[in-house]
Parts: C-alpha cells; sequence; structure tokens
C-alpha cells in the first residue's frame, strides 16, 4: 500500500489526473482482493501482497471502462465539500471533548487542569491575532477575504460571549474554535494565491491510453519522456512539498481518520447496547469488512487530496480546456468566493454552539 501511495502522485504528475484515477481503482482492487484472502494463506506467504500487486500491474491500463474512470473523477470532485463538512465538526468535537476531559480531572489536579486551559486558550487566541494581523496587514488580500476575516472575528466575540454565559463553557473551547475560525479564512487566501500562480499543465496529461499497455509499461514509460516534460514534472511534484500543501493535505487525512476512528466507536458502543445473535454474526461479518473499508477509505481520501493539490495549482491551454474532466462547484459563478468555506466557517459556529447548549439535555 506504501508503494501504491508513492506511485499515485507520479501517475498524476506525468499523466494527469485520468491516470491517477485508474491507479487509484487499482489499489481499491488490490485491497478487495486482500480482504478475502484467508488469513493462514497470509501467513504463509508473507510476500502475498506484494506479490498480488505486482500481478495487478501486469494488467492493461485502460482495463476500467472510461465511464466509471469518468465518474470516479466526479465523485472525487464532488467529496471536497464533503469532507470540508467533516473537518469543521470535528475539530470542534475534539476540541470540546479534550477540554471537557481536563475539566472532568480539575478537583484532583485543579492546578495542572486551570494552567493547561489557560495556556491552550492564550495560544489558541495569540495564533487568532496573528493570522488576523497578516489577513488584513496583507495588501494581497482581497475584499471578500477582508469580509470574510470581519465575518470570523465577529463570530468569534459571539463564541466568546457564549461562553462566558453559559455556566458548562470552556474559555479554550471558544479559543480553539476562534482559532479555526480564522484559520479558515486564511486557509481560503492560500487557496486562492496558489490558483494565480498556477502552473501550465501538460498537453500529455490530455492523452489517452488506447493500446493494451499495462500499468507497469506506463510506468516504466516515465523514464523515456522528453526532458521539457520531465522539468516541468518536477515542479509538479515539488507543489506537494510546499508547506501549505503539506498542511491542508495533513488536516484533511488526520479529520477523516478520526471520522473513522468515530465510527468505529459508536459502532462499539452500539454492539454493547444489543447483544443478540444478529449482532454477533455482524461482528463475524465486520471484522473482515472493517480492514476493507479503511484501507478503500484512506486509499480515497489519499486521491482526493492528490486531485484536489495537482487540480488547484495546473491549469489548462484554453484550446484543450474543452478535453478537461470539468470540475464540479456549487455556484460556478461564486467559485472565486470559496462558497464551501465560508459554510464551513458556519458550520464550525454553528456546532460549538448546539454542543454547548445540548450538554444540559
Amino acid at each position: 500500500m506504501i508503494t501504491g501511495g508513492l506511485s499515485l502522485p507520479l501517475y498524476f504528475s506525468f499523466y494527469g489526473s485520468e491516470a491517477a484515477a485508474r491507479f487509484s481503482l487499482l489499489l481499491c482492487i488490490h485491497s478487495s482482493l486482500l480482504a478475502v484472502v484467508p488469513g493462514v494463506l497470509k501467513s504463509v506467504l508473507p510476500m502475498l501482497q506484494l506479490l498480488l500487486f505486482v500481478s495487478l500491474l501486469l494488467l492493461p491500463f485502460n482495463i476500467t471502462p472510461s465511464f466509471l474512470v469518468g465518474g470516479y473523477q466526479k465523485l472525487l470532485h464532488l467529496s471536497e465539500s464533503a469532507f470540508l463538512i467533516i473537518e469543521a465538526v470535528e475539530v470542534v468535537l475534539v476540541a470540546m471533548y479534550i477540554s471537557q476531559s481536563f475539566v472532568n480531572e480539575i478537583d484532583e489536579q485543579p492546578v495542572i487542569v486551570k494552567s493547561c486551559i489557560l495556556a491552550i486558550s492564550g495560544v489558541s487566541y495569540l495564533m487568532s491575532i496573528f493570522l488576523s494581523y497578516h489577513l488584513f496587514a496583507d495588501i494581497n488580500t482581497t475584499h471578500i477575504e477582508a469580509w470574510a476575516g470581519g465575518f470570523a472575528v465577529t463570530l468569534s466575540v459571539l463564541v466568546l460571549f457564549m461562553c462566558i454565559y453559559k455556566d458548562e463553557g470552556i474559555i479554550s473551547d471558544a479559543a480553539i474554535v476562534s482559532f479555526v475560525m480564522i484559520f479558515i479564512v486564511w486557509a481560503m487566501k492560500q487557496e486562492r494565491l496558489l490558483e494565480e500562480n498556477s502552473l501550465d499543465a501538460p498537453s500529455q496529461w490530455l492523452q489517452s491510453f488506447t493500446d493494451n499497455r499495462s500499468f507497469l509499461s506506463v510506468f516504466l514509460s516515465m523514464a523515456t519522456v522528453s526532458m521539457e516534460h520531465l522539468a516541468r514534472v518536477q515542479k509538479i511534484i515539488f507543489i506537494f512539498v510546499l508547506p501549505t500543501c503539506m498542511l491542508f493535505a495533513l488536516v484533511r487525512v488526520a479529520s477523516v481518520v478520526g471520522f473513522v476512528i468515530l465510527t468505529q466507536i459508536l459502532y462499539s458502543q452500539e454492539d454493547e447496547k444489543h447483544h443478540t445473535t444478529y449482532v454477533v454474526e455482524s461482528k463475524q461479518n465486520r471484522g473482515i469488512l472493517q480492514p476493507l473499508y479503511i484501507r478503500l477509505i484512506i486509499i480515497f481520501v489519499y486521491t482526493q487530496v492528490v486531485v484536489r493539490t495537482i487540480d488547484s495549482t495546473t491549469t489548462y491551454n484554453v484550446h484543450d480546456i474543452g478535453n478537461r474532466t470539468s470540475r464540479v462547484d456549487l455556484f460556478p459563478v461564486l467559485a472565486g468566493i470559496r462558497v464551501w468555506r465560508i459554510v464551513q466557517l458556519l458550520i464550525v459556529t454553528i456546532t460549538y454552539l448546539y454542543r454547548l447548549f445540548k450538554q444540559l439535555d
């Protein structure tokens, strides 16, 4: 799986999003086949996973129908909004859970607990002020971003007021939520800057593989590309190691991994409440399916991060734009406003206020 993960950006950088989508689907097939292989066979053949992966690389590159690949690419773009919502909800739930865990220990270790809460609050508010200053003082900040920053500051004041108003409010929660809201506006600006400084996509990205070359042959053909194409690919790969892109990727992967862990916890709690024969059988089936769906989720999220990063930092020639797989936006007219970042900003506030007032129920 690590080998496949390292190969995915190479397929994308050399041959575009369609090649990356086809290779991602190949990784999904690999994980599905591993899930049905008996554990005894895996222990007898330690190299089974690698052998299976090499065998799949010998399949024709265009073995997956084009309509399935196109649908998969559309799903990757559509999932961006869903992942932004997951990030917004999860960061609030995790922050409130950690803060409450500290408060539960306040009777036993009052000094340490209070010090930790104050330290977290202080660092969060300092980071909020730092980002706000650079956001408003930068001449590259657009009017919409400045408006969004002012809106985030207003919401931060509201969150702080409600935290003080409610007896159950914890100041570190309000501080973290305020920082997250300012960070969302900062992220919105960074995404715009990445797009404005985008690279020209190589013409090879629009080429279709009509022959029966295998995945391995396509991979080996990377060594025979022209020096011009190779130089452009190096610039595209360099995008992956930019601090901003690395940060966005880390937040995305961490949020989805946390979502998977939360889902497993909810499943286990549900099993404890219903001790029936049906549940015992479902546990046995789930023992097989859990590693599979976790692998598939990781592959999908990783592919989505790669596609989003490169797609937002490259542009196509105007003569080739009709051949490109179209992106899916909520409102194409408002694409430059980052409408989903504004929605994410509101969801963070709503989630915090809902959880704060729900604690009494």
